[in-house]
């Protein structure tokens, strides 16, 4: 009895992890890496600020976002971005 409830235990635990591990993150395909020059680095900043009412977790307590500061990861696909409205300031990581 105890070596069938073992086996069925297995199975189960096999089935599970093949499911999860056969999912494939939901925003794959949602996001393109680009590769920037260094004298596009400016324009890049200015694209983030646009799109930071859709990227910031928490709305704006005025009209909207201002990004104040954009630091990019040296070969990395990453960007730290500093942004504020009226009231808060915050930091957020982007890939």
């Amino acid at each position: 009895m105890k070596r069938n409830i073992l086996i069925i235990v297995l199975i189960l635990g096999a089935g599970v992890a093949a499911y999860f591990l056969s999912q494939q993150p939901q925003n794959q395909g949602k996001v393109s890496q680009r590769v920037f020059d260094a004298s596009d680095y400016e324009s890049a900043a200015s694209d983030i600020g646009k799109q930071m009412g859709d990227l910031s977790p928490t709305p704006p307590t005025g009209e909207a976002w201002v990004v104040s500061e954009a630091e990019f990861v040296k070969g990395e696909p990453y960007v730290y971005v500093t942004y504020h409205d009226t009231r808060n300031i915050f930091r957020i990581l982007l890939e």
